[in-house]
């Protein structure tokens, strides 16, 4: 966005106003046609990511203030920390900056707090921009959302305008830009949408009439050739355990709900649903110890879609006295062993991770 030298009634002024959102009277702009642009699909871990995402503004009326950009990630990603997250924005019709050049953000202080309008302080009142963003767009489509966050930046410039510009500005005033965010994903392999809301300071997020708060989300992004296990927030949970956490002596219990599963296991076989685990020590984390006797154990069926299961792993899988479990590796699979299913059903070779806490 060039800096625009007018002539208004013989005076010349300077546009410094926004590029997205900020740019023109940043206390009234329109966000339309907020899309994702670009974004991978997978990363190894610890790779830097970069997201692009294109909207365009229109100033509803004068004002100042700057762009915000909020960017949302699990927490263990660290997105705050200083070079983990780079976020910038360019315009794509120069009028408050060159076209094409990046301009920086930063992270904004955590004591600024967006605009609220009186009758929804009751509910934003107090929030920062971060906590406003949660309690605004929750965590978009994923689940186990405790271990996601907001990440808020801002821009470096203010951006005004001269109120006195505003009849001549006002027309054929939309502003593309793009919002171009690289982040460094974590070390743990995940399964996660990421999310990302535009906005601007000064301005009512909740305002019912005009659009001053865009949000979009990614499809699932996989981070891979990482640490297990896996935390998938995209799907909800097919299978949970009690204890979360245990050793060689627990009793634990595994349960499984395939309402929420995108694949069906197949009718052959018996019909039932089976445990194929392997336990492993701590001095041996790379051994497979199989169960004792039978390779598979079925589940006591709950219903026709959600069963049960109860080990404990000392008997179930003949641990040595002296040794300490280190995790066990399962699968549900079927009784001809047709199936196999995991934390992500397209992987066969993926499997659930059951770990001891560590001593």
């Amino acid at each position: 966005m060039d800096m625009l030298n007018i002539r208004v009634k013989g005076k010349k002024i300077w546009a410094g106003a926004a590029l997205l959102m900020v740019g023109v009277a940043l206390q009234a702009c329109l966000f339309d046609n907020t899309k994702l642009v670009s974004y991978p699909t997978s990363a190894n871990a610890g790779e830097v990511i970069t997201i692009k995402v294109e909207t365009s503004f229109t100033p509803a009326y004068v004002g100042s203030g700057r762009l915000i950009v909020g960017f949302l990630a699990p927490k263990a990603w660290h997105a705050g920390e200083v070079g983990n997250t780079v976020v910038t924005y360019a315009s794509g019709k120069g009028y408050y900056d060159p076209v094409g050049v990046e301009q920086p953000m930063s992270l904004i202080p955590a004591d600024e707090k967006p605009t609220i309008a009186d009758e929804d302080k009751e509910v934003y009142g107090g929030l920062n921009w971060s906590q406003a963003m949660l309690q605004k767009s929750r965590f978009g489509n994923n689940i186990n959302n405790p271990d996601m966050e907001w990440v808020v930046f801002w821009s470096n410039k203010t951006y005004r305008i001269n109120p006195s510009d505003r009849d001549e500005l006002e027309t054929e005033m939309k502003f593309p830009v793009t919002i171009i965010i690289k982040n460094k994903v974590g070390a743990q392999n995940t399964l996660v949408k990421l999310g990302v809301v535009i906005s601007a300071t000064g301005l009512n997020i909740n305002d019912k009439t005009l659009n001053f708060y865009a949000q979009v989300f990614t499809n699932c992004f996989q981070v891979k050739n990482g640490t297990r296990p896996e935390l998938n927030y995209c799907d909800p949970n097919i299978v949970s355990t009690f204890p979360p956490q245990g050793d060689e002596n627990d009793l634990v219990s595994i349960n499984y709900d395939l309402t929420v599963s995108r694949i069906r296991f197949p009718p052959e076989g018996d019909g039932k649903v089976y445990l194929l685990a392997n336990a492993f020590t701590k001095s041996a984390p790379t051994v497979a110890i199989p169960p004792v006797g039978a390779t598979k154990k079925p589940f006591v069926k709950l219903d026709d879609f959600k069963g049960r299961i109860e080990i404990w792993p000392k008997a179930y899988f003949g641990i040595p006295n002296g040794e300490q479990m280190d995790r066990i590796e399962y699968f549900l699979t079927n009784s001809t062993g047709s199936v196999k299913l995991g934390p992500i059903p397209d992987l066969t070779d993926l499997p659930y991770i059951y770990i001891s806490p560590c001593k």
